[in-house]
């Protein structure tokens, strides 16, 4: 609304909101269970500032990726908030190979509760990129694929000379008994 718009800045208005309370099953390769992308509102006035504040990815329900190289969620453009509840344990589950549960790109990851991610041959839990950021909470990485390969919890990417600092504990369960083990982070 325009009471929320002042001095050229959405403020906390919401531009994207995405709520998942239910089950999100999706089948095929490179598939995507959950997208969000914020970007400026074409034709909007030049100094108008859009952030990761307003946009926001929620997940409190269960999100099952049945391909290979497939992503729970997505979260890039200018950015979002992503927010996450759940059980603790495989809130998120990629039965293919080389998966990734939450790209997150300018993005913030907020743990609301203890949460679960289970991948299998070279999976990776949470992926942060360009200056996004997860914060402090309890993170499960379970690992179900074979015991020739391994899966990563958090997978940090971002540009030379920056410093990114892990503030989650993160619990390893590898259920096959890995040959080569499994990488926190």
């Amino acid at each position: 609304t325009d009471k929320n718009i002042s001095a050229g800045t959405l403020g906390m208005a919401k531009t994207l909101e995405i709520l998942n309370k239910g089950t999100i099953t999706v089948n095929g390769d490179t598939s995507v269970g959950i997208y969000g992308k914020t970007d400026k509102i074409t034709g909007a006035h030049a100094s108008t500032n859009v952030t990761r504040a307003n946009g926001l990815i929620s997940n409190e329900g269960k999100i099952t990726m049945t391909g290979n190289k497939a992503v729970g969620i997505v979260s890039n453009g200018l950015g979002n908030t992503v927010t996450l509840k759940g059980t603790g344990s495989s809130d998120i589950v990629i039965q293919g190979i080389e998966g990734i549960e939450i790209y997150a790109e300018n993005s913030d990851v907020n743990l609301l509760t203890n949460y679960g991610i289970e991948v299998k041959d070279k999976g990776t839990g949470i992926f942060v990129k360009d200056g996004s950021t997860i914060s402090v909470g309890n993170l499960e990485l379970k690992y179900s694929g074979s015991n020739t390969q391994r899966g990563t919890g958090i997978f940090y990417q971002g540009k030379a000379a920056t410093t990114m600092t892990n503030k989650v504990n993160i619990r390893l369960v590898d259920t096959v008994g890995s040959k080569i083990g499994l990488i926190g982070i």
